[in-house]
């Protein structure tokens, strides 16, 4: 995980990771050579893994809406490090629903009667 501003602290910074994730495994899908997508995409669900830890994921309720522990926004300032972060949370959940599986596209679908009817 990185350190917090990718900068040498003592805190790391789960948010960072996550967004670091989700931009990997879009990146993936830009990439021509298969190679550098697939180590693109290895690496963000290497990441996506270590953000799933239960160390790292689904903290107390009693002591955060979050759902991604052990971010920090402003370790100079002492602002909010060591917990969930909105844009932490929202990342995760979007690296997690990158890396899903697209389902398969509909085809020999016609459209309803009625539905013509209603688009006149």
């Amino acid at each position: 995980m990185p350190y917090w501003d990718f900068s040498q602290t003592n805190l790391k910074d789960s948010s960072a990771a996550a967004i670091a994730a989700a931009g990997l495994i879009e990146l993936s899908t830009y990439a021509t050579d298969p190679t550098k997508r697939a180590s693109y995409f290895n690496t963000a669900m290497s990441i996506q893994s270590f953000l799933s830890n239960p160390s790292f994921y689904l903290g107390d309720p009693t002591k955060t809406d979050g759902i991604l522990l052990h971010g920090a926004y402003y370790v100079p300032g002492n602002l909010d490090d060591d917990t969930s972060l909105i844009w932490g949370d929202y990342y995760f959940v979007q690296g997690c629903n990158r890396a899903m599986a697209r389902p398969a596209q509909v085809t020999g679908w016609r459209q309803a009667p009625f539905l013509r009817v209603l688009s006149r």
